[in-house]
């Protein structure tokens, strides 16, 4: 259990690193695709606030920052709660146990769950994005830039959801 919660905790903590850098990054770059109004359209709160509407390069990033800075709360909030956890059983669980609570005796049960699910969902994304590239290869058309990245964020989203519900797992079995 002990193990568990701290590589748990390792890979929350780098989770939580990457996608604060990621949004800081998709948020820097959305400021820089903004649409400029002419000087004698612009009010005095868009000439403050930088700008007119996004461009459709600005949405996609500002979507990102978005996306990125949701899961940089999850993934600090599963770090501080598996530190915690681990810290707790490093230190001979003297005191009162947090794992006793209801919440951490079911919180692993509902993170196992929905792994899970989204692990299921992934794959058969991802079995349907190989059977796409296996007709087109055998129609012996290229294989488009596009679909390559599907098919890449596709195995990396089913990795992570396998990583996610397989810990959760271990911390369940062990509770």
């Amino acid at each position: 259990m002990k193990l568990a919660l701290a590589i748990l905790t390792v890979l929350a903590m780098f989770s939580f690193f990457y996608f604060f850098v990621a949004s800081a990054a998709a948020i820097v770059g959305a400021r820089l695709e903004v649409k400029q109004f002419p000087s004698d359209k612009s009010s005095l709160f868009l000439s403050l606030w930088g700008g007119g509407p996004y461009t459709e390069r600005g949405k996609e990033l500002m979507a990102r920052y978005y996306r990125n800075f949701f899961f940089a709360f999850a993934s600090g909030a599963i770090m501080v709660v598996s530190g915690a956890g681990y810290v707790h059983l490093r230190d001979g669980a003297v005191g009162p146990s947090p794992f006793k609570s209801p919440a951490f005796i079911a919180a692993p049960a509902v993170v196992f769950g929905n792994a899970l699910i989204a692990f299921l969902g992934c794959a058969v994304w991802l079995l349907v994005c190989l059977a796409g590239a296996a007709l087109r290869k055998r129609r012996r058309e290229p294989m488009s830039d596009a679909q390559r990245r599907q098919i890449v964020k596709s195995f990396q989203w089913t990795i992570g959801c396998f990583v996610i519900a397989a810990l959760s797992l271990v911390i369940m079995r062990n509770q």
